[in-house]
């Protein structure tokens, strides 16, 4: 079967997650993180996505990344996870999938919400703390521990940030899952999304 497609938004703010293998490490020597960073930058400049953040730990990473259009950032990440991996194979003679399955995506409101992914990447995900976030009921997250909303919501792709930009967020899908078509403004999809060209963090 398939796997369901991802539509992304241009000009917004999303975190992205990806981890080794049953959590193993996917990153060995210092060479290892300068050859995948030199490689997400070379692929943000050929499909026109800007970096803002990343922080790579030895069997994971977290990337906020901007994509110009929809299709900027799939193909940052297929294009770096899968030259990185078979850098790794060719390297450490290793055979199979280095990721653990798809990578993990969300939108990202601007502004506080910003701020608090910004915090929440700075710490790796144990694989207890992943297990739990996917399987753990919404009325089960404290609503007083951020990062444990972040880390749920991003461990089921959603988005982050306040009730409108939720809901607009799940409005798009829903026009994108019956073949719609979704009004472009001069930033992206929709205005709430993108009303702002992207706000750059270094």
């Amino acid at each position: 079967m398939p796997r369901k497609s991802r539509n992304y938004f241009a000009n917004t703010p999303y975190l992205i997650f990806q981890f080794g293998h049953n959590f193993q490490p996917c990153f060995f020597e210092n060479e290892d993180y300068d050859f995948f960073s030199q490689l997400l930058l070379d692929s943000c400049a050929q499909h026109q996505a800007k970096l803002l953040q990343q922080k790579l730990f030895n069997n994971q990473f977290f990337l906020l990344l901007n994509g110009t259009n929809s299709h900027s950032l799939p193909k940052v990440l297929q294009n770096t996870c899968s030259i990185y991996g078979r850098y790794i194979n060719d390297k450490y003679l290793r055979t199979g999938s280095l990721w653990q399955g798809r990578h993990k995506a969300s939108p990202i409101q601007d502004g506080i919400y910003i701020d608090a992914v910004n915090d929440f990447i700075s710490t790796p995900v144990l694989p207890r703390q992943f297990s739990e976030a996917k399987t753990s009921a919404a009325s089960d997250l404290s609503v007083s521990c951020i990062n444990t909303l972040i880390l749920a919501n991003l461990a089921r792709n959603q988005a982050i940030g306040d009730d409108k930009f939720l809901g607009s967020v799940k409005n798009h899908k829903m026009l994108q899952s019956k073949k719609t078509i979704v009004p472009r403004t001069r930033h992206g999809l929709m205005p709430l999304l993108s009303d702002r060209p992207p706000m750059v963090r270094t």
